[in-house]
This record gives C-alpha cells, structure tokens and sequence, in this order.
C-alpha cells in the first residue's frame, strides 16, 4: 500500500516522487512527450496484458523501446506507481493518493498508459498492479 512504500523509501534514503515529479520524468523532461518514448501509443513497447494477454507484470526493463529519453524503465503499462499527490482530479477523490503509469493488467482504452493518466486510490489500496518508485532530490 502507499504507506508501506513510502516507508521502505524512506529506509532506503529516499521518498516517494510527487505527482508532477513523476509525470515531468514519463514526458522525457523538457520534451514534453505524450507517452514516455514519444507522441504515439504503442502496445509493442509496454508490458501490458491487452492485447499481450499477460498475467503478471513483466521484468524491469524487459521493454527498452519504451524507455524515456532520459533512460527510465518503464513509466508506462508496467505497474501502476504510487505518488505522494493527494489534489483531487480527474479520477483522484479527495484524500487519495494518484497513482501513475498505467498498470500490466490495463486493457486497451481505458485507462491510458499515457504520461497524463492518473487514477487515485485510498492509502491501503493494495493490488498486483500497482508498486512504486523511489525518487532521490539531488
């Protein structure tokens, strides 16, 4: 759940990314990309079960063509990551957390494995899809 990795990044030296942290970096930074390798959607570059037929997440880095220009491994259609965002918008109630990147088990249409897409859950939310990502400030 959202705690649980909040807490293991904090014993790693690290935290959680915010919501704009996270999407800043899916974008490829400054090049503002709609999905992390580019402006179009591409199911041939993420690890996701439709039209794939996964039934679990893949290995880290196991889909390089979808990396950012920055050299980040999977930000799209791999597990959905938890962020420390709690603004309400689209999907995201109030209170809860966002999450990004669209997970393994997404199917083709709703939701995207776009940098934009974000949905948000309560901080005990827990699913096979759904893991995160440290982020360190330098």
């Amino acid at each position: 759940d959202h705690d649980d990795s909040a807490t293991y990044c904090g014993f790693a030296g690290k935290r959680l990314a915010t919501e704009d942290e996270w999407e800043w970096a899916a974008r490829g930074g400054d090049l503002g990309r709609k999905f992390p390798w580019g402006d179009n959607e591409d199911w041939s570059r993420v690890c996701a079960s439709t039209p794939n037929r996964r039934l679990l997440p893949c290995r880290v880095g196991s889909f390089a063509s979808g990396d950012t220009p920055l050299g980040i491994h999977d930000m799209g259609g791999s597990l959905w990551e938890w962020t420390t965002t709690t603004r309400p918008g689209d999907n995201l109630a109030p209170g809860n957390h966002a999450i990004r990147g669209g997970g393994w088990d997404i199917i083709v249409g709703f939701p995207s494995f776009a940098a934009g897409s974000r949905v948000g859950y309560e901080t005990t939310y827990r699913s096979k899809a759904v893991g995160f990502r440290c982020a360190k400030t330098i």
